[in-house]
């Protein structure tokens, strides 16, 4: 069976308003389960109510109707699967998932279908997965505000735990798991109380048991401008915005998308078992001491541009997928964390040609190859050190006569060995 059999698979999909952003200097939260504010399991299905970003945004992304599509390039409307795989591509196996969809793929570097995982085989067979991870002989499964699955193989469910992760897990040397986790939580600005998305990382045990979690909101909150604040509380006060309980709006102020554990101590950046973080909406990289509970390193503001998926090479570089949602185009840079030198980067032919507004992921292969998804546009390539592409492949789940192609959250390239195939 090949990929392209699978057009007609039914994706899960939800419009998510964006409206309040980024700099340094604002309040903390308090406490929201003492609070009674409710968790965001409390949420309507749509998801609406969380708000992000700018006024001119909202606008912007309505008009591109993020709804898990993005409108297909000109001159890509016949493209799907595998379209490019030159002898200079690393081998493997390429996992991915549609946003917000319902399946995982598992991919050979043909396009040929090795495993898929289903929904409808776990307690949550309409919820959107928002992120898979291949480790420990399970995927493991975000199913957005909702709950950390493991399955096997098959799509049994090894464990499950409900919480409301998002975005990304990692794990530890030390055999736990560590996952960004959210809630709404109050803050108090300007004498009145504004609710809030706070992240946090929840710690967890290999058999899925949580055992404690960190506040990033309280470490990062602090650096949302007060410029920020009083937009974001001059909408919450507006008396033509309808506020619920349960529904929001909730504001994203901070947005943490990615997390690693990082492997390795390196003098002036970090220490084995530190966290490696990005925050969209503060144009933020950081490394965060779990144990201290504090920032160590920070790196971003005015270079950065919407940042995700910072991680850790074996060169002791950072590589980032820097998005460019004001720029207009995407680029991929490797930074020293030392001198905070940018020391190779890659952009389009035109630039403009690579843009992913959201998401977006970037992997140093073991041959010194960059496997990047371009998530908005559907579409994930492998360049090599000189930028050539090696590898390419378009996301083949299209709708309106080709008009409109699925997004993917992110492409990783998997060892045999990893997954048991060798």
């Amino acid at each position: 069976m090949r990929l392209n059999a699978l057009h007609a698979t039914a994706l899960a999909a939800g419009l998510c308003l964006l409206i309040v952003l980024a700099g340094p200097g604002s309040p903390r939260a308090s406490s929201a389960d003492d609070s009674g504010v409710p968790l965001l399991e409390d949420r309507n299905e749509s998801g609406d109510g969380v708000i992000m970003g700018s006024e001119s945004e909202i606008d912007e992304l309505m008009a591109l109707q993020y709804l898990g599509w993005s409108p297909v390039e000109n001159g890509t409307e016949d493209k799907h699967g595998v379209e490019l795989n030159l002898e200079g591509a690393y081998p493997g196996y390429n996992l991915y998932n549609d946003d917000d969809g319902n399946f995982a793929m598992l991919l050979d570097m043909d396009g040929g279908i090795v495993n898929v995982w289903y929904a409808n085989l776990t307690p949550y067979p309409r919820r959107g997965w928002h992120h898979v991870e291949y480790a420990d002989d399970g995927l493991f499964v975000i199913v957005k505000d909702r709950a950390l699955m493991k399955l096997d193989w098959d799509s049994g469910v090894i464990w499950n735990v409900s919480m409301q992760p998002h975005h990304d897990i990692t794990f530890g040397g030390d055999g736990l798991i560590y996952a960004l986790d959210r809630t709404v939580d109050r803050v108090n600005y300007s004498s009145h109380e504004v609710p809030v998305l706070a992240d946090y990382v929840t710690v967890l045990s290999s058999d899925g048991e949580k055992l404690w979690n960190i506040s990033l909101y309280a470490l990062l909150g602090g650096f949302v401008s007060n410029e920020s604040m009083d937009k974001l509380l001059e909408h919450h006060l507006d008396e033509n915005v309808t506020h619920n309980a349960n529904s929001g709006p909730y504001y994203d102020v901070v947005h943490t998308n990615s997390i690693e554990y990082l492997d390795r101590d390196i003098p002036g950046f970090c220490h084995r078992g530190d966290l490696l973080v990005s925050t969209r909406m503060l144009s933020i990289i950081a490394v965060v001491d779990p144990v201290r509970e504090r920032i160590v390193w920070l790196w971003g503001p005015g270079v950065l541009d919407y940042p995700h998926h910072p991680t850790l090479l074996d060169n002791g570089n950072v590589l980032v997928f820097d998005n460019g949602f004001h720029r207009r185009y995407s680029q991929v840079l490797e930074i020293d964390p030392l001198t905070l030198e940018v020391v190779w980067n890659y952009t389009g032919t035109p630039p403009n040609r690579f843009h992913s507004m959201k998401r977006g992921s970037a992997y140093r292969l073991p041959n010194g190859n960059t496997l990047i998804c371009s998530s908005d546009q559907g579409w994930a390539f492998e360049v090599g050190y000189d930028g050539s592409v090696v590898w390419e492949f378009y996301n083949p789940h299209l709708k309106d006569d080709n008009e409109s192609r699925a997004i993917m959250y992110r492409m990783a390239r998997l060892e045999p060995e990893m997954l048991g195939l060798s």
